[in-house]
């Protein structure tokens, strides 16, 4: 189940790529200089309420350029129990590295800007994978045989298949996207309100050509055994308010996983406001 999550919180791509970067000035005689426009509408702050825990709140933090260089999220927001991690970005030659108190990853560009390789290292585990991509979209994600697939109907993912490759066999997961007619902010916000999602995601800090263009409104994913059966099934929807500029202010989405061989289901409801 948690594999899930982490996959849907970091899939929930969903993309406005242009807004990561600025536009730059063009050149004459009598100016030496290049002038950057810092992008607009950069997502400042998310408040998130969930069923299953306490409030959070995510602070994002950018540089000159609007880029994101840190994430803090405040767990039991207001709380005894408080506590509040934080998780920065670092841009190198090519490179882009995220690092927090329990996790790094490292990601490399080619010279148009695509990641080609992501290095996660959490307290346990170390995952390499290697992104390919058809006609300048994401259409694999892993190894040739376990690994993440990738399907688009335009500007949006229409379809993900994952397959963990683990000893006793190989188990598999599908997501498929329905979606609505707002765009995505700079930020993956789906991902960072999720209960796993306290750190950058790829597609926040280099979302060419990983993302989507409009936020999700339906998110189906299910689980198969090696065997091939459906073991559970999880939904996601969400329906967004926005502002007269188009811009995304609360989001109320609905989390429902059952699983089939026990017919337990697990129902969550989260609300976000988004600041600017």
């Amino acid at each position: 189940m948690k594999n899930l999550m982490l996959v849907i919180g970091m899939l929930c791509m969903i993309c406005l790529s242009c807004a990561n970067t600025g536009n730059q000035a063009e050149q004459t005689d009598s100016i030496a200089t290049n002038v950057q426009e810092k992008p607009q509408n950069l997502v400042k702050q998310l408040l998130i309420n969930d069923d299953d825990w306490q409030k959070r709140v995510v602070d994002f933090e950018y540089d000159e350029s609007g880029r994101l260089v840190a994430v803090s999220t405040t767990y039991n927001a207001g709380a005894e129990s408080e506590f509040t991690e934080k998780a920065t970005v670092t841009y190198g030659n090519g490179t882009i590295v995220c690092e927090g108190p329990k996790e790094k990853l490292t990601l490399t560009l080619d010279a148009e800007g695509f990641v080609i390789k992501k290095e996660w290292i959490t307290e346990d585990t170390v995952t390499v994978a290697a992104y390919e991509y058809n006609s300048g979209k994401l259409s694999a994600r892993g190894d040739a045989d376990c690994g993440n697939k990738y399907l688009w109907d335009g500007d949006n993912i229409s379809k993900m298949t994952a397959v963990l490759c683990v000893e006793d066999g190989n188990w598999y997961d599908t997501i498929e996207y329905k979606y609505s007619d707002v765009v995505r902010p700079n930020v993956d916000i789906l991902a960072f309100s999720d209960m796993f999602g306290g750190f950058p995601t790829v597609e926040s800090v280099a979302p060419k050509g990983l993302v989507s263009k409009y936020m999700p409104s339906e998110i189906k994913g299910s689980n198969y055994n090696s065997d091939g059966a459906m073991t559970r099934v999880l939904l996601l929807t969400h329906k967004y308010i926005t502002d007269d500029a188009g811009r995304i202010t609360d989001i109320k989405y609905y989390r429902c996983s059952f699983d089939i061989a026990s017919g337990s289901k697990e129902e969550t409801n989260v609300t976000v406001k988004v600041v600017y």
